[in-house]
């Protein structure tokens, strides 16, 4: 979550994987503009960052 705060206060896309000990809610909630469950799906990964 430290991850996904220090993107909003550098106005950076913030996108969580919940892949970690942080699920997908408190990803969500700490204000992550993607939330993906894993980077097992490499085309959905690309094309979040491609976005």
């Amino acid at each position: 979550m430290h991850d996904v705060a220090a993107a909003l206060a550098n106005d950076v896309t913030a996108v969580g994987v919940a892949s970690g000990r942080t699920g997908a809610g408190e990803l969500r909630a700490a204000g992550a503009h993607t939330v993906l469950d894993s980077l097992a799906d490499v085309a959905a990964a690309v094309a979040v960052l491609a976005s």
